[in-house]
C-alpha cells in the first residue's frame, strides 16, 4: 500500500501515543509547535539509532524516550504504527490526524480541556466542518411520554437538516436513534460519534441505521482504533465529541442523573448554547432553556 502524506501524518501520531508519559494534550500542543511530520521526526531523529549525540535537547529526549518506550527507537515506534494504519485502512476505516488539513476545525481548534488528535471516520469527514447541532437524549425516557420524546425529537431533527443543519449524535436507542432518523427522513446528513471502535458498531441493533447513515452521505467517526475494546471511557469521550463539533445542543430528554449530562456538562464548560424539550428534566438554574424553532 502507498503511504499518502495524510496516512503518514496519522502514523506519526499514532507511534507519539505509543511513548508512555506521551498523553493526548501533549501531543496536540507538540503538533501545534511542530505542525508538519517533518518537523517532529526531525524533533526524533536522534532516536533513530543515534545515541547519546545531538545537542542537550535530542539527549533528553532520548533518555525519555528509553525510559518510556518498550520498543528501542523511533522508527521501530512508526514502523508498529505503519502496520496499524495500514490494517485499518484494509478493514475500511479511514483515518485523519489533527496535522491534516481537512481536520475538523471545530475539534481542532478547541478549547476543550481534554484535546482530540486522532480519529478513525467512514463515509464523508467534510460535513464535520459543516454547520453542526447535536441532538441528543436518554436511552429510555419514561414510558408515559416515550413516544411523545422520540417523535419530538425526530421531528427536530427533521426541520433542522431542511435548514442544512448536520445532526450529530451517538446512534444509541432512543433519543440519539430518533435523531439520526428524523435528519435522514429529510435527506440531510448526520454525523455518528461512536464509543467503540467502527467494526463493531455498538449498539448492534444499529447496525442498519450506521449504513443508512454513510450511505446517505454522512459520517460514523470514533477515537477508538480498530483493535480498541468499547469502555466506560469510550462513551465519556464519545459525548465530549459531540459537543466540541457542534455549534448548540437540543436534549430530547434527560435528568441530572442521565449520561447524557456528560455531553450537556461539557458544553456548559465550554459556553455552547444548550436547548431541550418540554419533555425534558434536566435543572440547571436557567442555563438551559426550551427549544424554540424560532431561536
Amino acid at each position: 500500500m502507498k503511504i499518502t502524506k495524510q496516512l503518514n501524518n496519522s502514523i506519526c501520531i499514532l507511534a507519539l501515543k505509543k511513548i508512555r508519559g506521551m498523553d493526548v494534550n501533549k501531543i496536540y500542543d507538540l503538533c501545534h509547535k511542530y505542525p508538519t511530520t517533518v518537523k517532529i521526526d526531525m524533533l526524533f531523529k536522534p532516536l533513530l539509532g543515534i545515541k547519546g549525540k545531538g545537542n542537550n535537547q535530542s539527549n533528553l529526549l532520548y533518555r525519555i524516550f528509553k525510559i518510556n518506550c518498550g520498543l528501542i527507537t523511533w522508527k521501530e515506534c512508526k514502523q508498529q504504527a505503519e502496520k496499524i494504519i495500514i490494517s485499518t485502512i484494509k478493514s475500511g476505516v479511514k483515518i485523519i490526524s489533527i496535522i491534516d488539513k481537512d481536520f475538523p476545525k471545530n475539534i481542532q481548534n478547541t478549547k476543550f480541556k481534554q484535546k482530540c488528535i486522532l480519529l478513525y471516520y467512514k463515509g464523508d469527514i467534510s460535513i464535520a466542518n459543516s454547520k453542526c447541532v447535536a441532538i441528543i437524549g436518554a436511552r429510555k425516557p419514561p414510558a408515559c411520554i416515550e413516544s411523545k420524546v422520540l417523535a419530538w425529537t425526530s421531528s427536530i431533527a427533521y426541520q433542522l437538516a431542511i435548514k442544512k443543519y448536520t445532526v450529530v449524535s451517538g446512534l444509541a436507542i432512543g433519543c440519539d436513534t430518533a435523531g439520526h432518523i428524523g435528519c435522514l427522513n429529510a435527506d440531510g446528513k448526520t454525523i455518528a460519534f461512536l464509543p467503540g471502535n467502527l467494526n463493531s458498531i455498538y449498539p448492534k441493533v444499529n447496525q442498519e441505521l450506521a449504513n443508512r447513515i454513510v450511505k446517505n452521505g454522512g459520517c460514523l467517526i470514533s477515537e477508538k482504533g480498530i483493535y480498541d475494546k468499547i469502555s466506560k471511557n469510550g462513551f465519556i469521550d464519545r459525548d465530549r465529541l459531540q459537543a466540541m463539533i457542534s455549534d448548540f445542543i437540543i436534549v430530547g430528554y434527560a435528568d441530572n442523573k442521565c449520561s447524557t449530562m456528560f455531553a450537556v456538562n461539557n458544553a456548559l464548560k465550554n459556553s455552547l448554547p444548550i436547548y431541550q424539550s418540554k419533555f425534558s428534566k434536566i435543572k440547571l438554574n436557567g442555563q438551559i432553556k426550551i427549544w424554540n424553532m424560532n431561536l
